[in-house]
């Protein structure tokens, strides 16, 4: 353990504090690049006379090339040096965003939206690695909340400003090009704080395709892989036509949207810390439970809101993004814990491939169940609702399969280990 390394008895020094704020800043400029893009979509239609098939291929092959980006880096990230690994992506993820700032046409956005989503994905495995092994279990919890305030973040203050910037300059490319300069102080000062972490020997050894069996012949690890599926898979069900519904159904003004995601994003900056902290004390899987319980009731509601005010839709939807995103902290906690340390970043880059595949299947199944009538509104979109509260169920039955490393059973010494003395 390095001296920055965290005990479960250690209080968290002025390092520590650089590192978390390192980390989340960057995972939130990461996030910002991948859903600020979507509500520029008018502005890239005009602007650059995309059509919406091709727009909507630029916003898929971020996903895509996320997922495979991820596959692909499963079996070397965990013999590389975190910190190595950390500093790379996000020095390309900075080189990407400038690309997509300059991109002349379509083909070329597309590619440079390709490059963005494989060092995004790269990048939220990575700092997921980091904080898993600067800070133990019994603080991980605490630690990931942080980390994951960088969504909240993104929604309330990223997405208002790309917005704000975009109409500023007349672009909707402009935001990438003030995303690649705000990843600059962010990469020294990871520079300067994040730890050389040693590897064990263990990570040294065996192939790329032995990292894969490695994790694939151990059941834990495959649980864990559907159970991190079914956590983005049932969110992905609801969350890409509430808006439409919101203003076509609802009657709810459409510059009001914006405020749902601010005082939806805002709130859950400050829960999800606190539900970290209540994983900490009462446990990751029983915080998931009353957690994912309560999310089903706005899940189940949302699709069947009737016309109303716009304070009581508000009010609604704030509820649901705070407990669709307070069952991500001990979620990503006890999936965090179940890979050995070795492990543990190629693991978690296949489970990032795993999220962008089921957020990818999730809204093309939504895209089927739910349909526009002739005056607009949507049908069946109650369809997706009760499909989504089937899958928060479904992860309430997973989450006993997910056992964190330390509590594997070892197999027993074989009898012609050396370290074992024989009686004479």
């Amino acid at each position: 353990m390095t001296d920055l390394q965290l005990g479960a008895r250690d209080r968290f020094r002025a390092v520590h504090w650089l590192i978390l704020g390192a980390l989340t800043t960057i995972q939130f400029l990461n996030i910002l690049d991948f859903i600020v893009i979507m509500p520029l979509g008018p502005r890239f239609l005009d602007g650059m006379k995309l059509t919406t098939e091709q727009f909507g291929a630029v916003v898929a092959s971020y996903g895509y090339a996320s997922a495979t980006a991820g596959i692909l880096a499963a079996g070397w990230m965990h013999r590389t040096p975190r910190r190595t690994t950390a500093l790379l992506m996000v020095a390309l993820f900075a080189c990407s965003s400038y690309l997509c700032y300059a991109a002349p046409n379509f083909w070329m956005l597309v590619a440079a939206r390709c490059l963005t989503g494989a060092c995004g994905g790269l990048i939220s495995s990575i700092v997921l690695s980091i904080v898993s092994d600067v800070f133990p279990e019994s603080r991980r919890g605490f630690a990931m909340g942080i980390v994951m305030t960088s969504f909240s973040m993104a929604s309330v203050v990223g997405v208002p400003i790309g917005l704000w910037l975009a109409d500023w300059s007349s672009s909707a490319q402009s935001p990438f090009l003030y995303l690649t300069g705000a990843c600059l102080p962010v990469w020294l000062v990871m520079f300067l704080v994040l730890p050389n972490i040693a590897r064990p020997h263990s990570e040294q050894q065996g192939g790329y395709w032995n990292t894969f069996r490695e994790i694939l012949i151990e059941p834990s690890y495959l649980w864990a892989l559907g159970f991190t599926s079914v956590l983005v898979f049932q969110t992905f069900l609801i969350v890409p036509y509430i808006a439409t519904y919101f203003v076509k159904n609802v009657g709810l003004p459409q510059e009001h949207i914006a405020w749902i995601y601010v005082f939806g994003g805002g709130a859950t900056f400050f829960t999800m810390p606190m539900i970290g902290r209540l994983a900490d004390r009462f446990g990751k899987p029983q915080t998931y439970l009353w957690v994912a319980c309560l999310a089903i009731l706005p899940t189940l509601a949302i699709p069947l809101l009737p016309p109303m005010a716009s304070w009581t839709c508000t009010l609604i939807t704030t509820i649901y993004f705070i407990l669709s995103s307070a069952r991500m902290v001990p979620g990503q906690a006890m999936v965090s814990s179940v890979p050995s340390p070795h492990l543990r970043a190629g693991f978690l880059s296949l489970s990032g491939s795993v999220q962008a595949l089921s957020t990818g299947i999730a809204a093309s199944i939504s895209a089927l169940i739910v349909q526009q009538s002739a005056d607009g509104k949507l049908e069946q979109f109650w369809i997706a609702g009760i499909l989504g509260a089937f899958f928060y169920g479904l992860s309430l039955f997973l989450v006993p399969k997910l056992r964190p490393f330390a509590a594997l059973p070892s197999p027993p010494p074989s009898p012609s280990d050396p370290a074992i003395r024989h009686p004479a």
